[in-house]
């Protein structure tokens, strides 16, 4: 009995250690694996989504309460939301990495900030009044050189409205204004606090004016703002011909400064988004744009009174349309950039079909305005909740562009026969470059709320078939893309 219980004893013990191991070796086992899933989130990966462009650019206007959407409201909770969340996934030692990440992008601007500040060199002082709209340098920059080239315009109008006629006074005048342009947003206080509201609106208010004030001219006047000097004539009805060409250019020249300053002026006191002023500049060309072009497509007419009288009324409508959209849907300038290029894209689309039909009337056109306008309606439906940066818009231009010049380069090694083809062609891979850049938009986490959209969709191409279909019939050619949406 004695050596019985000391055996059960033994166990007993030796049950213990064997239970201590177990539970020792399974805390150590959990401890690695919480590290191993604590490490599958870095702090590389939630830098890149904290020092978003976007959601920085919101945190600071919410900051500075600047105006902000109820879109850009409602965007900026949720990815704050996501942002906390990520944050909270990282271990102490990725959160430590990430703060000194913060630390040494904080130190970087605050080093630029420090350079800007003690540097004497004169043109940065004058490009860079205020050191709270620096993002705004490219765009002044751009707005100078826009001045130059309106000063030439209004000397050009100004020769002939006062009828100069020596070569050296021509030139001197146009460089001399053209000059002067340049110097006002140099040297002028009103932009020492200026903003991308009002150069965009400045310029836009430039170009729209010189071109409304013609062809208001052209409504009133017709076929005659197009007459030109003609010193052989004597007659009064010659001479008032003659003078109505000046009258339409004085009248262009006068809305041109005009409108100009009502958009400088617009600029700096409405609280409007830099989006809402692309939708305004957007709808102001493509209406006239488009009611030009249906009523030539039925009229053939070429009488400029009748041009001058739709473009006259449809502009004022282009602005009413773009003010209702934009109290509705709020879109970025990226938005507007990529709707477009979806109208250029589908109006190429459009005018292969043209090319191809050879039509005798000209109501052949509807097919590139048609294409034009369902493209412009798919951009519209795609960016309503999307919100890109005007930086991506472009690189969804760029990416466009590529493409297209990738599907020229291959219609000109298969030697294409039709027209249409190279068109064609180049639309379709201008379209693929886009919508690979787009997809890739689409995955990103700010835009997880619109990932289906992009993953229901697969449109692939199918170059070879150009080959293979020269040696088949009509009705067995190959297919030159393919498209599939998931429901």
């Amino acid at each position: 009995m004695f050596f019985l219980s000391k055996f059960i004893e033994a166990k007993h013990y030796t049950m213990k250690a064997k239970d201590l191991i177990f539970v020792i070796f399974f805390v150590f086992a959990t401890q690695l694996a919480a590290q191993e899933v604590s490490t599958l989130f870095k702090a590389k990966s939630f830098s890149e989504a904290f020092f978003n462009p976007t959601y920085q650019e919101l945190k600071q206007r919410k900051a500075k309460n600047l105006y902000l959407s109820d879109k850009e409201i409602q965007w900026l909770e949720l990815y704050q939301s996501y942002v906390d969340n990520y944050f909270k996934l990282l271990n102490d030692n990725q959160q430590s990495l990430f703060y000194q990440n913060r630390a040494n992008v904080e130190r970087q601007k605050d080093s630029l900030v420090i350079q800007k500040n003690m540097s004497v060199n004169f043109n940065q002082e004058i490009l860079l009044p205020n050191e709270k709209k620096e993002r705004d340098t490219e765009l002044l920059l751009g707005h100078i050189a826009f001045s130059g080239a309106s000063g030439i315009a209004y000397g050009s109008q100004l020769n002939y409205i006062l009828d100069i006629e020596n070569t050296s006074t021509r030139i001197g005048l146009t460089m001399l204004l053209s000059g002067g342009s340049m110097l006002i947003p140099i040297f002028s206080p009103r932009y020492d606090n200026i903003n991308s509201n009002s150069l965009w609106l400045r310029g836009h208010g430039k170009v729209m004016g010189g071109l409304y004030g013609y062809f208001l001219s052209a409504a009133m006047f017709g076929d005659d703002i197009l007459e030109t000097n003609d010193y052989n004539e004597t007659t009064y009805e010659s001479i008032d011909n003659r003078n109505k060409k000046p009258i339409s250019l004085s009248m262009s020249l006068a809305s041109s400064i005009a409108l100009g300053q009502l958009g400088f002026y617009l600029g700096n006191t409405k609280p409007w988004t830099d989006g809402r002023i692309a939708t305004y500049q957007y709808y102001s060309y493509a209406l006239p744009a488009l009611a030009s072009g249906l009523y030539y497509s039925f009229s053939e007419s070429t009488h400029l009174q009748a041009y001058g009288l739709l473009i006259s009324a449809s502009v004022p409508l282009g602005y009413f349309a773009a003010h209702q959209l934009s109290n509705k849907i709020e879109y970025t300038r990226g938005d507007m950039t990529a709707i477009i290029n979806n109208s250029v894209l589908g109006g190429m689309v459009g005018g292969s079909v043209l090319a191809y039909g050879e039509f005798e009337s000209s109501i052949g056109l509807l097919w590139p305005i048609g294409g034009a306008v369902l493209g412009s309606f798919v951009g519209h439906y795609t960016y309503r909740n999307f919100h890109i940066t005007r930086a991506e818009g472009r690189r969804l231009n760029y990416a466009a562009f590529g493409g297209g010049l990738i599907g020229l380069g291959t219609s000109f090694l298969i030697d294409a026969d039709e027209g249409g083809t190279y068109l064609l062609i180049s639309s379709l891979f201008a379209a693929t470059g886009y919508g690979l850049l787009l997809n890739h938009y689409y995955k990103q986490p700010r835009f997880t709320e619109h990932s289906k959209f992009g993953h229901n969709i697969d449109f692939a191409l199918h170059p070879e078939s150009l080959l293979i279909n020269k040696h088949l019939p009509a009705y067995a050619q190959a297919p030159l893309f393919s498209m599939r949406i998931k429901l």
